[in-house]
């Protein structure tokens, strides 16, 4: 059986849920998680990491929460995976605890390139969204220190009726920090986000910002790559049917998922091994039934909380849905759970 066929070429791991913000738009409630589990140990996060060390994705991305409040078992991740692959490793972090020192460490870990959130061009929009006076300023800071230090950096922005009038400002500013990429996803309505819908875009102004990233895109050519990030596209793939994940996300607590945005599980790394779950050909869960018909109900990022659309459970709740091909027939429990949720 060829593994690399049912495994994506990235990887996200979430090693923590714990944060040192409280963004207003933070689609899993970062900071506020309680339901009562314990994250990933260190030593179960190494053991994902020779899994994943066979498999070779092209690429793992450390997220959270906010990873650096891991930081030393993130360093430890990173090294062995990038000594052992040769392959990419990256990091999404806000950038507050960046510093020279922290910044060494990271490039010496083995881990190439940094995501930073920024999200708008002045310190006002930025500290608004990320619900901290200093964020502004730590971010900017980050990405000037690991310019300095030779990494790679990236830049994730969410735009709003606050900062709209800032992209083409902020766009230059980037370029002027020398980042590597831009990338731009709409505001998504779920988790603490489904507190702020009067500042969601209109389609007008996201019409307008999509002209916006195109002209930006032509102007400053292979200076920096510039893209417009589609939440939908992922589930749009499910809802039609494949056997091959966009994405594999292991989250803070072992749970295997296919979209942060469902709530569904498809497995456990504390229960079986990544490998155990591929020779169980787990991948079939892509064309269950009822795995498409869900994917198949967030068509708006304005109404992404798939309890507002159904009545499943809203994901990062701790009533995740389980399709695991260890414990259930999942053809048989997708055609009860169609029946149960009314789908």
């Amino acid at each position: 059986m060829d593994n690399i066929k049912y495994i994506t070429e990235m990887c996200s791991i979430d090693v923590t849920y714990r944060c040192n913000f409280r963004c207003k738009h933070c689609y899993n409630n970062s900071g506020e998680h309680n339901f009562g589990e314990e994250e990933l140990s260190d030593e179960e996060l190494l053991r994902v990491i020779d899994e994943l060390i066979i498999l070779k994705p092209r690429v793992i991305c450390f997220c959270g929460g906010e990873p650096l409040l891991r930081k030393e078992i993130v360093f430890k991740m990173a090294k062995k995976f990038s000594n052992a692959t040769n392959n990419q490793c990256n990091m999404v972090t806000n950038g507050y605890l960046i510093n020279e020192s922290v910044a060494n460490e990271i490039k010496e870990s083995g881990i190439k390139l940094v995501q930073i959130s920024l999200d708008g061009a002045s310190p006002k929009t930025h500290n608004w969204l990320r619900n901290n006076d200093y964020a502004y300023e730590k971010a900017i800071n980050a990405l000037k220190i690991l310019n300095k230090v030779g990494l790679m950096t990236g830049v994730a922005c969410t735009p709003s009726k606050v900062n709209i009038q800032e992209i083409d400002k902020l766009i230059d500013l980037c370029v002027s920090l020398g980042v590597n990429d831009f990338r731009m996803q709409p505001l998504m309505k779920m988790g603490r986000a489904n507190t702020i819908d009067q500042y969601f875009l209109n389609e007008y102004e996201y019409f307008k910002l999509r002209r916006l990233l195109i002209k930006k895109s032509a102007e400053y050519g292979d200076i920096i790559n510039i893209e417009w990030g589609d939440p939908l596209l992922h589930l749009a793939n499910y809802a039609e049917g494949t056997n091959r994940f966009n994405m594999l996300i292991i989250n803070g607590y072992g749970n295997i998922t296919t979209s942060p945005y469902l709530p569904i599980v498809i497995g456990n790394i504390r229960k079986h091994s990544i490998q155990e779950y591929i020779d169980h050909n787990f991948a079939n869960v892509l064309n269950n039934n009822f795995f498409r018909k869900v994917a198949s109900l967030l068509q708006d990022s304005k109404e992404m909380d798939i309890n507002k659309v159904s009545m499943l459970p809203s994901v990062f709740t701790g009533n995740d849905i389980i399709l695991d091909v260890f414990e259930n027939d999942i053809d048989l429990l997708g055609n009860e759970l169609i029946k149960k949720y009314n789908l």
